[in-house]
């Protein structure tokens, strides 16, 4: 089987022993298969290209540093390939996830244990993505790393809708808070705190405010805030206008106002 790929094949190194589960510890990929050392190179290279076609593929030798990355790798991380080579993965961190998150990946693989889990990366012009990562260390004859085999599965998408998922019943528990606050509280000022209250706490967004117009200065006077506005509030005027009803509906009509911001 050929690969229409141009990513360069990495060569297999038949005598490595791999520690995993299940497997036959401390014997070699020959030992395990009986197969002639031409033979299983020529199988190793067929499996590495079906993979090639499949997968986002990085190769990184004991010290972390990326020796082999295949061209799906390139394309998601919007990195050439040289670009990759001789860097770590710390060229595409996120930033997300925790220094203990990192320390335990390597702490798993530098044991010759094999590592999954989903990672959140950034590319090259910014723009964010997840995958499901498995990490496979290769060890030499004394049981230690020697390279590590990282294959993924680009799940952005799910992760997506994953978080659309969680925004929206989030929402709608705050939406049903908010019912339930304007049954019970007659009192304008409390009313208003309250809902700000439930948009930030059960709604989970950053903040929300309520507006109420001024009928001296035209202006949507801030009655009611809750979370951090980081200055929002301070760069916007929200004023009445006088310019037709088009304008009137673009600033809210000048009735009591709801704004949050997620």
């Amino acid at each position: 089987m050929k690969s229409k790929s141009k990513t360069p094949i990495p060569h297999a190194v038949t005598e490595r022993r791999v520690d995993n589960p299940g497997q036959n510890r401390g014997k070699s990929l020959l030992a395990q298969t009986g197969r002639t050392d031409d033979l299983l190179q020529k199988e190793i290279h067929n499996l590495l290209a079906a993979i090639d076609q499949h997968a986002p593929v990085a190769i990184t030798d004991n010290q972390g540093k990326i020796t082999f990355v295949n061209d799906k790798f390139c394309a998601i991380s919007k990195y050439s390939r040289g670009e990759l080579i001789g860097q770590d993965h710390r060229i595409i961190n996120s930033g997300f996830h925790p220094k203990k998150f990192m320390g335990e990946l390597w702490q798993t693989i530098k044991q010759g244990k094999v590592w999954k889990g989903a990672i959140k990366n950034r590319a090259k012009d910014g723009s964010f993505f997840w995958m499901d990562t498995t990490i496979v260390p290769f060890l030499d004859g004394r049981g230690k790393p020697l390279q590590y085999v990282a294959i993924r599965t680009d799940i952005t998408a799910l992760k997506t809708h994953e978080h659309e998922i969680v925004r929206l019943s989030r929402l709608h528990a705050a939406l049903g808070q908010i019912n339930r606050i304007i049954a019970r509280t007659p009192a304008r000022s409390k009313l208003f705190d309250k809902v700000c209250q439930a948009l930030v706490k059960q709604g989970g967004f950053r903040m929300a405010w309520i507006g109420w117009p001024d009928a001296k200065t035209r202006l949507l006077e801030p009655v009611a805030i809750r979370g951090d506005d980081s200055g929002y509030l301070s760069t916007i005027s929200p004023q009445k206008s006088q310019r037709g009803r088009k304008e009137r509906d673009r600033v809210g009509k000048f009735r009591k106002v709801c704004q949050w911001m997620g």
